[in-house]
């Protein structure tokens, strides 16, 4: 029974992989081994180097993750499914990006009642795959407008319209080239900007020794030429802010740090650390 009470007419296919099943069993059960030959760790030591003149942090934090898993996504190019965590983060961030967009066009809008406007957000920005069965991802969609109702009602006591959204750069280190991308930059009272880097998850990151927060800040001072006294990670499950800074050792090392992991991935030999 597939719809109603209507009795549909069995499939042809069934009757045929019955009788094919009995005619080939077997009498005696044989096991069979099949051996599906990796290559040699030897053989992938000695492929051509890698030229790596261009790479995004993305890359970087694949790469620290594990090589392996870089070489299958980055360079063999293996489409992979989103997992329902990132399409959340997703849809987090970009209702929050064309929430203040339409900020940003009509600043006088902070004084109006915007909490249905940012529901239709989330509504068309909501991603529905990677999640294992429709009631996940509904609690998942009911605890998504949850957080927003929160940020909303934290946010909009004191409205901050950002100076940027999505902020691309493409920033220059030695023969790499970094490319990246910041969701906000607010200008503060002083002059000087915050970035604000949204976080989803639990609070896990040390915002002082964060790599990325110290790629933004790189890209601040080199491209967008603005001075930068805040870098904060926005965890906005618990609305909670933690900020930290860079001084101009601290992105000397940055660039350092890049540098060396774009030579670990050029001579790299892509060995799985699971």
């Amino acid at each position: 029974f597939y719809d109603g009470k209507k009795q549909w007419k069995p499939s042809v296919f069934i009757g045929e992989s019955e009788k094919n099943a009995i005619l080939n069993r077997p009498k005696k059960q044989i096991k069979r081994k099949t051996e599906f030959p990796l290559p040699d760790i030897a053989l992938r030591k000695h492929q051509p180097l890698l030229n790596i003149n261009k790479v995004s942090y993305s890359q970087l934090d694949t790469f620290k993750t594990c090589p392996f898993k870089y070489q299958l996504r980055y360079l063999f190019q293996i489409p992979a499914p989103s997992p329902a965590v990132l399409n959340f983060g997703s849809t987090i961030h970009n209702t929050l990006r064309d929430f203040y967009l339409e900020l940003q066009r009509n600043p006088d809008s902070v004084h109006k009642n915007l909490l249905p406007f940012l529901e239709e957000t989330y509504e068309k920005n909501w991603i529905p795959y990677g999640y294992e069965t429709l009631a996940m991802q509904k609690d998942q969609k009911k605890r998504g407008w949850k957080l927003l109702e929160k940020f909303y009602a934290h946010e909009m006591k004191n409205p901050v319209v950002p100076a940027f959204l999505e902020r691309q750069f493409t920033l220059k280190i030695g023969s790499i080239t970094l490319t990246g991308r910041i969701d906000r930059i607010d200008k503060l009272k002083d002059g000087t900007y915050e970035v604000i880097d949204y976080k989803t998850g639990s609070n896990t990151r040390d915002p002082g020794r964060d790599l990325q927060l110290s790629v933004y800040a790189l890209a601040c001072k080199e491209v967008f030429k603005i001075p930068v006294s805040k870098l904060t990670l926005y965890f906005l499950d618990g609305l909670e802010k933690i900020s930290s800074e860079r001084t101009q050792k601290d992105l000397e090392k940055c660039e350092e740090e890049i540098l060396k992991y774009a030579s670990e991935i050029s001579g790299s030999d892509f060995s799985p650390t699971p």
